[in-house]
């Protein structure tokens, strides 16, 4: 297997990236891949763990971002996600050991990412990453397109 690194320019790629994390987090929006790729910002891209047969079996989503009031970068991580049939062979690892030696390079000065208390391994995982919760909860609010 091969990590490869997948920008806005590779659409086919990202695409692929997309349909693994739709289906893994069961998430059945119809957003065209073109539309989604198109409002992708451009500092980000995608990794992917791509097997022998050129399967994406793994991936993730790193977000260059700026913190005006700390001046410094930090890459935010969204969507890791590992093909089913794929666990247990350390590919979410594997993953973010690559955006942390590629954050060392950038002189990014930290990393950042959420997840769900119910994703008990996800989270051991970015434990025994050295990642370390902050103790916040993420609040949300929709915003109707009529609401004034």
């Amino acid at each position: 297997m091969e990590l490869k690194e997948f920008h806005v320019e590779n659409k086919m790629e990202i695409a692929s990236c997309l349909a693994l994390i739709r289906t893994e987090f069961n998430i059945v929006e119809e957003e065209k891949e073109e539309e989604i790729i198109s409002h992708l910002p451009g500092e980000c891209f995608f990794l992917g763990m791509v097997s022998e047969e050129k399967k994406v079996v793994g991936t993730l989503l790193v977000t260059k971002s700026y913190e005006p009031l700390k001046l410094v970068y930090k890459y935010v991580i969204d969507y890791v996600v590992v093909d089913s049939s794929y666990r247990g062979q350390k590919i979410a690892t594997k993953l973010i050991e690559y955006v942390i030696q590629k954050a060392k390079v950038e002189a990014i000065s930290y990393l950042e990412l959420t997840s769900n208390p119910k994703r008990a391994i996800a989270r051991h995982i970015y434990q025994k990453l050295s990642f370390q919760a902050k103790g916040t909860d993420v609040f949300k609010r929709n915003i109707e397109n009529n609401e004034k």
